[in-house]
């Protein structure tokens, strides 16, 4: 099979896994005058002809004749193919200060500036006609990270102006008799995507096509110039294009919806405006992933359970429920220690019933109140004030079983402040839960001290009628408002809505701020060095290892992904015997006083990260996450003006904790371990915020180790759900996206029969794992996602191979693999390194594209290595431990590739 004489494997790879769109909706504008999309979200005037699909799209639903003025992030404006007509002056549409904006489907005409950015970054400009302006597109003031793709810009009197704005994409536009089609003033951008993609269309372009490839040195057309187009000395288009490229809105932003249930026991229906609660529910969140906007909703459904159910529940949480003892909050003295700084017993032991809060999940769970409704989120909202007797000193509340794991024992102490003999034996009261199932309950009728505790300690501006539940339980408002009167039922729907929203927004949607890089991994490595600098304390190394349990934390990592191959290490060392490390530590010191060392958190993070190379495997999985444990006795870590333990992000975790703290008051007995410090740490660097927020602390009753409330060593069944859905949508959007630009790059071909069969494997893999995904079976289609995108893989070489025909007199040797060969694609280095996406697999196929498919001997060498290295790879596959050894013989190949590849095209020895 002929071959181009260039196949640039890897710079496509790059391309598709990285140069992403976003596609996102948006919201229209009135006919005449200036129209507004505020920062609250309101079109101003109202009657502007802009509808907002949901609180994140906004489309244009007639012509506006007036100028569109942007004041709202992570919003899409979509024109639907509408018009903004000026008078000749102004802004057809203006972004000041604007991030994750996407503008496209557009007709814009007779402006200054048809699209003007001002100070704003990471904005999608696609798929609009821009004609007859002053500038059709204008960046200024450090305007950076945006992409401008897929427009025409005709009949301007500048097409695209830069001006002291760098680091934007311009592709797939289409510059057609613009006065001047470009200029660049103190800056420097990128003008065109990869090879075989494409850069602009230039309609003033003189050059030919002649000839193809990345370095266009082959014979052959391609539908790219073969000499670029020149703007100025430091910008250029690399690869022009010879048509016009149709301008085209790319839909690569995603909007999802979930269903949602909530189910009301023991209210009285007429007592509940659903209305007001609907209201008061943030229903729709929109977050941006690198390129893409991703839009999250959720379709509300209210029940009430008819008698039979509230008393079936009735029964099962009495037949589950037993005396007992917990805490209650002594306000006067806490309110004190707040106050004055003095360590004080904050506790009161709080007799009642104390009811098995996983039996009663794992009910709901067994026995939904419908059994007829499509997969779906429930939240039960319950009311059982009759449980408690008149006698106010007896409640009921929920209990769980928090075990730490390390230590072996029951947990039974407060965290920071609260960690000391002056409050032994504390009860950690629920009155929400959630944990391993897709039921989230709510008693507001249940005791809990948590919510108290959190709107003084943290001073929480908790006031309006939604945050009522901060200031009585359910008891305690139902005394203080009469429910049969409209005020009632209106006050009781404004407490409710704040239980339910606070779970919604704090489990189902909570804004993961993860990387590319984490949602396609395969292998995790999580490092950890423990620096011992309390050995002359009794804390040496063999005392203190029982506090790290390297497989409890793999289960743990390994629950949330199971696609990834997780390895945990913990290294015991003593800080003494790294004098750079023990120097960072010692620069650090903010106060000593009375023997107790009070250290500056951040500045002991940021030396040891800039060390960490040193100390840290980072060739060991696809992402690595380094982690340092520092022991010590009479110490605390102090970050932004608070006492903190732990700290994680940026692939680092540095964890600080007091050594007492690992043990009971006799130094001996273990108390706590690190897992859960640990776990928790690590979850902010796949990208999860805490089960709360600034103000809203209901959702941290859900048994996640995300949270400050319980000890779980574990992420909860909604927050599972929110990582796996976003992996499955980033791949998904990722493949639409690779998808469209093959497709445009083989229609510059002939019509081939096996690649339209390979578009359609891919679609076929792509549909069915959305299929699962609208079940709620996210694991599984993710499955179908890692199918789709080894089909991709495949169908990228059938387009390349039809598009360009290799130059004459070369051997017609075909260096792909055999057909029929286990595994098919899995060859000895994608073995090794377990995954086709790997760095070092892309420089091999790199220089393997570069260098040798341009000679025939190297084309000779690449066959030969196509037939004997599909067995080798296999027997690697079923032997992983071989995978180590492999990787060390390859690191020769994969230095002297990269130093190859590495040497620019004009400068490599001929």
């Amino acid at each position: 099979m002929k071959m181009k004489k260039v196949v640039h494997v890897l710079a496509l790879t790059l391309l598709l896994s990285g140069a992403l769109i976003s596609a996102v909706d948006v919201q229209s504008a009135a006919a005449g005058g200036t129209v507004y999309i505020r920062a609250d979200g309101s079109v101003d005037p109202p009657t502007a002809p802009v509808s907002a699909v949901d609180s994140f799209t906004y489309v244009l639903t007639d012509t506006i004749y007036g100028s569109l003025v942007v004041e709202r992030d992570s919003i899409v404006v979509d024109g639907d193919g509408h018009r903004l007509q000026g008078t000749g002056s102004g802004d057809g549409i203006a972004l000041s200060g604007r991030t994750a904006v996407t503008i496209k489907n557009l007709r814009i005409s007779n402006f200054s500036n048809g699209i003007h950015l001002s100070s704003s970054s990471q904005n999608n400009i696609s798929g609009n006609s821009i004609t007859d302006n002053g500038h059709g597109i204008l960046l200024e003031q450090n305007s950076a990270r945006n992409l401008i793709r897929d427009n025409s810009l005709e009949a301007n009197d500048v097409g695209i102006m830069l001006d002291s704005s760098s680091h934007n994409t311009i592709c797939l536009n289409s510059l057609l008799d613009n006065h001047e089609q470009a200029d660049s003033r103190a800056a420097t951008n990128a003008w065109n995507d990869e090879y075989p993609f494409g850069g602009n269309y230039w309609s003033d372009y003189a050059g030919s096509d002649e000839r193809s490839g990345p370095d266009q040195n082959a014979l052959g057309s391609d539908g790219i110039g073969d000499t670029p187009y020149v703007i100025d000395a430091g910008n250029r288009d690399r690869y022009p294009l010879m048509d016009p490229s149709p301008v085209k809105v790319y839909e690569y932003g995603v909007s999802r919806k979930f269903p949602v249930n909530i189910v009301f026991i023991g209210f009285e229906e007429d007592t509940i405006d659903t209305g007001t609660i609907d209201a008061n529910l943030e229903k729709d969140y929109m977050f941006r992933y690198e390129h893409y906007n991703v839009g999250y909703g959720f379709d509300v459904g209210y029940h009430f359970a008819d008698s039979s159910y509230r008393d079936a529940v009735e029964a099962f949480v009495l037949e589950n429920s037993a005396p007992g003892t917990t805490s209650a909050l002594d306000l006067g003295a806490f309110q004190h220690q707040r106050a004055t700084g003095t360590r004080m017993s904050i506790f009161n032991p709080q007799p009642g019933r104390a009811i098995d809060a996983v039996a009663v999940e794992e009910w709901f769970e067994a026995n939904p109140f419908k059994t007829d409704l499509e997969p779906s989120y429930w939240f039960y909202v319950m009311n059982f004030t009759e449980l408690d007797p008149a006698d106010p000193e007896s409640r009921h509340w929920y209990t769980v079983t928090e075990l730490d794991f390390e230590a072996d024992r029951l947990r039974d102490s407060w965290r920071l402040e609260w960690d000391n003999a002056l409050n032994p034996n504390v009860g950690f009261p629920y009155a929400c839960f959630t944990s391993q199932s897709r039921v989230f309950f709510i008693d507001p009728s249940a005791h809990q001290w948590y919510l108290e505790w959190a709107k003084t300690w943290w001073g929480l501006p908790v006031s309006g009628p939604k945050y009522e539940y901060y200031h009585a339980d359910l008891g305690e408002f139902l005394a203080q408002h009469d429910v049969t009167t409209d005020a009632g039922r209106t006050a009781l729907a404004y407490y409710l809505a704040g239980w339910i929203d606070d779970g919604m927004m704090n489990l189902l949607a909570p804004s993961l701020y993860t990387t590319s890089e984490v949602m396609t991994a395969q292998s995790i490595s999580l490092q950890t060095l423990v620096l011992n600098n309390a050995a002359h304390h009794g804390y040496d190394n063999q005392t203190m290892n029982w506090i790290a349990d390297p497989k409890l934390y793999e289960e743990a990592i390994g629950d949330l992904a199971p696609w990834w191959d997780v390895e945990v290490v913990v290294r015991f060392e003593n800080l003494e015997d790294h004098p750079q490390l023990q120097a960072i530590f010692d620069g650090a010191v903010r106060e000593e006083k009375d023997g107790w060392t009070c250290y500056e958190g951040m500045q002991i993070w940021q030396g040891l990260y800039g060390a960490r190379q040193a100390h840290f495997d980072f060739s060991a999985a696809d992402v690595v996450i380094n982690a340092y444990v520092y022991l010590e006795k009479d110490m605390s870590m102090w970050v932004y003006g608070g006492e903190f333990t732990g700290l994680g992000g940026g692939r680092q975790i540095l964890v600080m904790q007091e050594g007492s703290r690992y043990f009971e008051e006799d130094g001996v007995t273990p108390k706590s371990g690190l897992g859960k410090t640990f776990i928790h740490e690590a979850g902010h660097n796949f990208g999860f915020p805490h089960t709360f927020t600034s103000t809203t602390y209901a959702g941290d009753f859900a048994f996640d180790v995300m949270g400050y409330y319980p000890h779980s060593y574990f992420f909860t069944q909604y927050r599972k759900d929110t990582f796996r859905r976003l992996v499955v949508d980033f791949r998904l959007a990722a493949l639409q996206d690779s998808l469209d630009k093959l497709s445009l790059v083989h229609g510059r071909g002939a019509p081939d029969a096996a690649v339209d069969a390979a578009f359609s494997q891919v679609h076929l893999h792509a549909d069915e794992a959305l299929a699962l995904y609208q079940e709620l079976r996210f694991l599984d289609a993710h499955d179908r996602v890692v199918e789709a995108e080894e089909a991709l893989s495949d169908l990228e070489d059938l387009v390349l191979e039809h598009l360009i025909d290799a130059e004459p007199g070369i051997p017609d040797i075909d260096p792909r693999p055999p057909e029929n060969t286990t595994p098919r694609r899995c060859f000895i280095a994608t073995a090794a390194y377990n995954t086709p996406q790997a760095q070092e697999v892309q420089i091999l196929r790199q220089f393997r594209d570069e260098y040798l498919l341009t000679n025939a001997t190297g084309r000779a060498f690449v066959a030969l290595y196509y037939r004997i290295s599909p067995p080798m790879a296999e027997f690697i596959t079923r032997h992983p431990g071989l995978k180590p050894v492999v990787r060390a013989g390859l690191l020769p190949a994969v230095a002297l590739s990269s130093l190859a590849i590495d040497i620019t095209p004009a400068n490599r020895p001929s």
